[in-house]
């Protein structure tokens, strides 16, 4: 591994962590307009009695059941990426909405530790500005924003 994929690793925890000690400045924000997944939406969620609820619900807790136990992910050097890319965005949303549904603290941290797994891999490095809009950084800054909203 390369010392700059160490020093990006760093400087993302360190970023990270920022976060971690503004929790409560966080918390006294008012929601963004084009957040879908708002405290108040999971709320709404949390309260939903149906059977389409309930059975969603479940579906939820044994994808999350199965991601908090699952292999960490190979990253493929060459070739086709988004496959990965899709594997451990559904696992970090999946975790993500069961511990924001839940409060289980365990799911939250097997998100956070799949999104610090994916940060020194070679196809997530920043080499130009333009990484930032390709697939693979899009669909885990999507992960990143679920879990700290």
């Amino acid at each position: 591994m390369r010392p700059v994929d160490h020093l990006l690793g760093v400087v993302m925890l360190l970023w990270l962590s920022t976060f971690a000690q503004a929790q409560v400045q966080l918390q006294q924000l008012p929601d963004h307009p084009r957040l879908f997944a708002n405290a108040a939406r999971v709320i709404k969620v949390k309260n939903q009695t149906d059977s389409v609820s309930r059975q969603l619900r479940a579906y939820i807790q044994q994808t999350a059941e199965r991601a908090l136990t699952a292999e960490r992910i190979v990253y493929p050097m060459k070739g086709f990426k988004f496959g990965p890319m899709r594997t451990v965005q559904g696992r970090i949303l999946t975790l993500a909405m069961h511990y924001r549904l839940t409060g289980d603290q365990r799911f939250l941290n097997r998100a956070a530790k799949s999104c610090c797994n994916w940060l020194p891999c070679p196809i997530g490095r920043l080499t130009t500005f333009w990484t930032l809009a390709k697939g693979h950084w899009r669909l885990v800054s999507a992960s990143i924003g679920f879990i700290l909203s």
